[in-house]
């Protein structure tokens, strides 16, 4: 992609992604977008010529990229794979609930199902990641054992988990309470 091309491409993220914080998903048209992205619409469709859809995906790849390095910080520090994963996904929670771009995607239906659906690829590959790194800390044994879920299975498990306690925390409210979730239901059911 040529570096103008790019710049653009770049710029219209950060207005959808800015404007779909502000103002909720459903209420953006793409030409108040490409306003604010200062691009004409047609520059807009080229970059995203599936519409909408492929833009609301941008959006949280973008996010998920900006986030995923910082996951995989808290994975480095710690010292046992259970620490490292209650602590990535208490982190993962916590800035689901704390960034108003993903709460957007979260409040509007059909913007959850293109990120289940869509997004699903860039999220698993992340997840991945982050989870074989996870299984490289001691106290992983159990998640290697013969007939553990896959490495795909268990992200999908997890992607599901922080989705529905970012959308829904129940009893998971507070730090404590999700940390307490996350060690006893996450943590044993996997390692």
């Amino acid at each position: 992609m040529p570096r103008s091309s790019e710049a653009s491409h770049t710029r219209i993220v950060a207005a959808a992604g800015s404007m779909f914080a502000e103002h909720g998903i459903g209420r953006v048209s793409l030409d108040e977008i490409a306003g604010e992205a200062q691009v004409h619409r047609t520059t807009l469709h080229r970059h995203f010529p599936g519409g909408r859809d492929e833009l609301v995906v941008a959006v949280l790849a973008h996010e998920v990229e900006s986030y995923s390095r910082h996951l995989g910080q808290v994975v480095a520090i710690a010292t046992t794979a259970s620490e490292a994963l209650v602590d990535t996904l208490v982190e993962a929670v916590t800035e689901g609930r704390r960034n108003r771009v993903i709460s957007a995607l979260l409040a509007d239906p059909d913007s959850r199902r293109v990120a289940y659906r869509s997004a699903a690829g860039t999220l698993r590959s992340h997840g991945v990641t982050l989870w074989r790194a996870i299984l490289d800390l001691p106290g992983s044994d159990a998640a290697r054992r013969a007939g553990a879920p896959e490495d795909n299975q268990v992200v999908d498990f997890l992607f599901r988990t922080v989705m529905s306690l970012v959308e829904e925390p129940g009893l998971a409210q507070s730090e404590a309470a999700l940390r307490d979730f996350a060690n006893h239901f996450v943590a044993r059911a996997l390692l």
